[in-house]
């Protein structure tokens, strides 16, 4: 009788063995799961703590980020400025692997409409990858996302990014002059970029030589030893509407990141 009981003893425990590695298995797969889910929850949790974080300008040489409040201001009767409309991140870096004078420039930002009709907000995601090749400003890539309101101007904002590069990294140092003129082409389009005194600051202009007007001017900071953050800038538009752009720490989510 016991040897024919060893046997199915044994039969069994061959069937049970299998089903209880399947079920240590399945719990370790399970608990692998739960513990990634936990990990995926903090970092949403981190980031979301980032993106509410308020930023201040930081500028490395390489690199700098900067941020903005923006308003904006009309030069037509009947219109009323509105100097707070949302805000805005600017961030420039020096790209060697795209060349000697290769460089990138991003600008995040999320806007109200000031046409009291339009609801949806002015959202710009713009990078552009350039480099400059004596005086052609080439581009080499770009990432970019735009509302509808903003795709109107779209042109001018991605003009006017790979230009402020050039301000922020050619301005000279010291305010007393004279000051260097940078005669530009991008996109077949011939631009001035120049600088000037105003007061104990350093200004500088964006022309647009074919059109033959005034595109915007770039208040640089105090410093000196590496490129200047800008303390504020205006866009200007055919529309009679002045874009401004004042220094100002904010979080990512103020500017739509």
């Amino acid at each position: 009788m016991i040897v024919r009981t060893v046997p199915v003893l044994l039969s069994l425990l061959l069937v049970l063995v299998p089903r209880s590695d399947a079920r240590a298995q399945d719990t370790a797969t399970r608990l692998e799961q739960a513990r990634q889910r936990l990990r995926d929850a903090r970092a949403r949790s981190e980031a979301m703590a980032a993106r509410r974080r308020p930023i201040s300008a930081r500028n490395t040489g390489d690199w700098s980020e900067e941020p903005f409040n923006v308003g904006m201001e009309f030069r037509i009767m009947g219109k009323r400025n509105r100097p707070d409309l949302g805000g805005a991140i600017l961030r420039c870096w020096k790209r060697p692997e795209i060349g000697a004078d290769g460089f990138e420039v991003g600008l995040n930002a999320l806007v109200q409409n000031p046409d009291k009709d339009e609801r949806e907000p002015i959202k710009i995601h713009a990078r552009r990858r350039c480099k400059l090749e004596g005086r052609r400003i080439v581009l080499v890539g770009e990432d970019t996302r735009l509302s509808t309101f903003a795709e109107k101007y779209k042109s001018k904002v991605l003009n006017t990014l790979a230009l402020a590069y050039v301000i922020k990294y050619r301005a000279p140092e010291g305010v007393a002059g004279p000051f260097p003129v940078h005669q530009l082409e991008l996109d077949g389009q011939p631009y001035t970029v120049s600088f000037q005194r105003s007061g104990l600051r350093l200004v500088g202009s964006l022309r647009d030589d074919r059109a033959r007007r005034e595109l915007g001017k770039f208040f640089l900071a105090d410093g000196a030893g590496g490129p200047r953050a800008f303390d504020s800038f205006r866009i200007y538009t055919k529309d009679n509407m002045v874009v401004k752009f004042d220094a100002q720490p904010l979080t990512p989510i103020q500017a739509g990141e």
